[in-house]
């Protein structure tokens, strides 16, 4: 994979998904850290990097006062760049702002997408079975995600991502109204 990365003029491979179950134990969440260090390692024999894009499952389980999420940044090597998805960091309960603040440069990537949070964390092991079509998605500004102070907390971002799991419309025309917002506002070039 990461060979052929390379050959496209790949600079990043991002992780996109870790499944539930592994975010919910300490040993899981050191063997995440695991694995991704040792891409990490394998990716710059390649000239490339490996990141981490999280849902809403890694803030499910607390372990002495800290989320899996947290617990995983405190044991994955700061060369695994972190992609933040702001709109199921929402999800998973999160102060968005202040996480942002708390990843500070090595937050290299936003997933600007925007919604109305839904009542439960659908990753939970009770919640009903997860489909993306449940999810009440908007263009960027137009639901509860703080995206405009969410950017303007970041220091290292390189990228803002728009995606929708779930479009409100035409999957393009909800991209270029999302872009439309990150022009407008001075959120991006």
């Amino acid at each position: 994979m990461f060979e052929a990365a390379a050959e496209i003029g790949m600079k990043t491979v991002i992780d996109p998904m870790v499944p539930t179950e592994r975010w919910l134990t300490e040993d899981g969440v050191k063997d995440i850290a695991e694995r991704l260090n040792a891409a990490s390692q394998k990716a710059a024999e390649f000239g490339l990097k490996v990141g981490y894009h999280n849902h809403a499952q890694e803030f499910l389980a607390d372990f002495d006062g800290q989320s899996a999420y947290q617990r995983f940044l405190s044991l994955v090597d700061p060369s695994v760049e972190i992609e933040l998805d702001l709109f199921w960091a929402l999800v998973g309960g999160q102060d968005v702002v202040g996480l942002v603040k708390e990843l500070g440069d090595r937050l290299v990537a936003i997933h600007v997408k925007d919604g109305i949070k839904p009542p439960t964390n659908p990753f939970a092991p009770d919640a009903p079975k997860f489909n993306s079509s449940s999810l009440d998605q908007r263009h960027a500004g137009q639901g509860e995600v703080p995206t405009v102070e969410a950017m303007n907390a970041a220091t290292n971002v390189k990228y803002a991502v728009i995606e929708y799991d779930n479009a409100p419309g035409d999957v393009f025309e909800d991209i270029e109204n999302s872009y439309r917002f990150l022009i407008d506002g001075g959120l991006a070039a």
